[in-house]
C-alpha cells in the first residue's frame, strides 16, 4: 500500500504601519533648560485674592527646521496648583503663592495641559512668546522662595 500524504497551508498576512514624520528643528540654541527669574516680589503686591506679580517675559525660539515643517506643537506640562488647574503648584516656601504661565502676545493662560501651535516661517524658524510671574488665589501671601518646573513638548509637522 502507498501512503498517502496530506498538506495543509495557512496564509499569514503581514500588515506594516508606520509614519513619516518632521525631523526635529533646534530649540532654545540647542540648550534643553531655561531659567526665568522673577526677582524679588513684595508680599504686599500677593496680598490680595487674585493677584499677580509683575510677568516675565521670555521667548523660545525654533531654528533650523527642515524644509516641508510647517507647524510647531508645543504641549504644556507641570504640576498642577491645588489652588487651580491652570496654575503651576510653588514648591518652593512662599506660602499662598503659585506660577502662572500667560501666552506672550494673548495674555491667554497657558496651565498644564494646554497647547499651542505656531507656524514656521519661510526662513525655517518659530517663536514662542511667553510670560510667566507669581500667583496667589487666595491672597496673604507669605515671604519665601518660587519654584516650579514647567516642561515643554515640542512636536513638528
Amino acid at each position: 500500500m502507498i501512503p498517502i500524504l496530506s498538506y495543509s497551508a495557512d496564509a499569514v498576512n503581514i500588515n506594516v504601519t508606520g509614519n513619516i514624520v518632521a525631523s526635529p528643528c533646534i530649540v532654545n540654541g540647542g540648550a534643553n533648560s531655561l531659567y526665568v527669574d522673577l526677582g524679588n516680589i513684595q508680599a504686599t503686591a500677593l496680598a490680595a485674592p487674585g493677584s499677580s506679580s509683575t510677568a516675565v517675559p521670555f521667548t523660545l525660539t525654533v531654528t533650523n527646521c527642515p524644509t516641508g515643517t510647517s507647524t510647531v506643537r508645543a504641549d504644556i506640562g507641570g504640576l498642577a496648583s491645588h489652588d487651580s488647574p491652570n496654575l503651576y503648584e510653588n514648591s518652593g516656601t512662599a506660602g499662598n503663592a503659585s506660577v502662572v504661565l500667560y501666552d506672550g502676545v494673548t495674555g491667554d493662560y497657558l496651565g498644564p495641559g494646554t497647547t499651542v501651535f505656531k507656524t514656521v516661517q519661510s526662513d525655517r524658524t518659530a517663536s514662542m512668546a511667553f510670560k510667566v510671574g507669581a500667583y496667589s488665589l487666595h491672597g496673604n501671601t507669605t515671604p519665601g522662595s518660587i519654584n516650579t518646573a514647567i516642561v515643554i513638548t515640542m512636536s513638528y509637522q
